[in-house]
């Protein structure tokens, strides 16, 4: 049985409102990648373990982050 950490997820951004931190390449670059031209992140691959997504995006101040089947509670 493969360990929960090691699930992958649907990603996807959504960056009307992104503020350009940088954090979410900072905490998932094998996903996250950044755009020197638009200066703004890119997806990289379009999936991504679980935990490692889950926690860019709760942190992400802007909600840029999109996971398939979780929804920020705020």
């Amino acid at each position: 049985m493969a360990n929960q950490a090691d699930d992958t997820v649907d990603v996807g951004l959504d960056l009307e409102h992104c503020s350009g931190c940088q954090g979410c390449v900072e905490m998932c670059p094998e996903v996250f990648g950044w755009d020197d031209t638009l200066e703004l992140p890119v997806l990289k691959d379009s999936t991504g373990r679980r935990e490692q997504v889950l926690q860019a995006a709760a942190f992400c101040p802007k909600d840029c982050i999109r996971v398939a089947g979780w929804k920020r509670d705020w």
